[in-house]
C-alpha cells in the first residue's frame, strides 16, 4: 500500500509518501518534502505533492490512501490542507483518514524518546501556538511511539495550559516560547524541547496505513477539521 500524507495545520508544511509491502521491497518512508511556508500553503502544497511523487517515481494514481492533519491549528492551513486532500481523494476513488495534530506531534516526539528498561514512558505535553496569546493543548501518555490522550484538546492561555501538567513531561510544540516568563511548578524534572512544530507528513502516512491494516473492511470515519474555537472572523462578527 501506498500512503500520501499531508500538513497544512502550521507553518510546518509537509507532504510525505510512505510505502508498505510494495513491489520489490520498498517498504518505508520513500520521501518527505518540509518546508515552513507561512501563509504560502495555497501557492506550495500541490507542486508539493507533484514533486514528491515524481522524485519517488510514482503517479498519483499509485495511491492507495491519504492521509491529513485535521487540526487544531491555522484556520486558513486547515482548509487548504483538507480541500486538497478531499480533492484528491475524489478524483482518485482513494479513501481519506483525518488525524489530530498535536496528536500527530505527540507519536513524532514519542518515537524519538529513548526507551529505558525499568523507567515508565515520558507523558507528552504539546503546544501549538494558537494565536491571541493562546496556545492549544494536548497531553499524552507515550509508550514507545504510541500515545494515548489523557485530557481533552483546548485552547487556553499558556499560564493555565501548564496547570495539571505531570512531573517529568516532555514540552513540545510552538507554543513553547509562550511559557517565557511562567514558573514551571513542581518538583519533576521536565524536558523542554525547542519551540517549533515536527513536519508531520510521513507521520500522517504511517498512521493511515497502520489504521488500515487495522480497520474492518468498509468506509473510514468521516473526517471533519477541528478548529477548537471560533476564527477571527467569527470573533470580530460575534463582537
Amino acid at each position: 500500500m501506498l500512503a500520501l500524507g499531508i500538513d497544512t495545520s502550521s507553518d510546518a508544511g509537509s507532504v510525505g509518501l510512505v510505502s508498505l509491502g510494495g513491489p520489490g521491497g520498498d517498504d518505508g518512508l520513500l520521501g518527505e518534502l518540509n518546508l515552513r511556508s507561512g501563509r504560502t500553503h495555497s501557492r506550495r502544497l500541490l507542486p508539493s505533492i507533484h514533486s514528491l511523487l515524481e522524485t519517488a517515481g510514482r503517479k498519483p494514481r499509485d495511491l492507495d490512501l491519504l492521509a491529513v492533519a485535521v487540526g487544531p491549528g491555522s484556520f486558513t492551513g486547515l482548509r487548504i490542507g483538507m480541500a486538497t486532500a478531499k480533492g484528491l481523494s475524489l478524483a482518485l476513488d482513494r479513501p481519506l483518514l483525518g488525524f489530530s495534530t498535536l496528536e500527530t506531534i505527540a507519536k513524532a516526539v514519542a518515537s524519538l524518546l529513548p526507551v529505558q528498561p525499568r523507567v515508565p514512558p515520558r507523558p507528552i505535553c504539546v503546544l501549538l501556538d494558537a494565536g491571541r496569546g493562546e496556545v492549544y493543548r494536548g497531553l499524552f501518555e507515550s509508550a514507545g511511539d504510541d500515545v494515548t490522550p489523557v485530557l481533552p484538546e483546548i485552547a487556553i492561555g499558556p499560564g493555565r495550559a501548564m496547570e495539571g501538567i505531570p512531573d517529568a513531561c516532555v514540552i513540545c510544540g510552538s507554543g513553547v516560547k509562550l511559557l517565557d516568563g511562567i514558573e514551571l511548578s513542581g518538583p519533576g524534572e521536565r524536558l523542554i524541547l525547542p519551540g517549533s512544530t515536527p513536519f508531520l507528513g510521513a507521520t500522517l502516512a504511517y498512521r493511515a496505513l497502520a489504521m488500515a491494516r487495522t480497520m474492518p473492511a468498509g468506509p473510514f470515519p468521516a473526517m471533519t477539521p477541528n478548529y477548537l474555537r471560533l476564527s477571527d472572523a467569527e470573533m470580530t462578527l460575534k463582537g
